[in-house]
């Protein structure tokens, strides 16, 4: 019996442990009417992994995203970190009204 209890607890433990991935799907959408969005960058990681910190300089990496619309540097971090990545969604600038969707 303490066999069947012990077999029951772990078999539950890993499938609850496979319950936290999931697969998502993100749509963005421009909704201004004559601004042009930067290519964009979606990504997954963990809390300890930031591109950025509230309250804070800017890095050099989002410096170039903004001002420029270069986003490799910040794919690179996000890369270095084994975050998902889901680059450039809309293949360059995001046009007004105009959607891109990224898994």
């Amino acid at each position: 019996m303490k066999a069947s209890a012990f077999t029951v607890a772990t078999l539950l433990a890993v499938a609850s442990q496979s319950t936290l991935a999931a697969e998502l799907e993100v749509e963005i959408t421009n909704l201004t009417k004559g601004l042009y969005f930067t290519p964009v960058l979606i990504t997954a990681h963990d809390s300890e992994d930031k591109l950025f910190e509230v309250a804070t300089e800017a890095p050099a990496a989002l410096q170039a995203m903004a001002e420029g619309g270069d986003i490799s540097a910040l794919v690179t971090q996000a890369s270095a970190s084994s975050s998902d990545i889901a680059e450039n969604p809309a293949a360059g600038l995001l046009a007004p009204a105009a959607s891109a969707t990224a898994e």
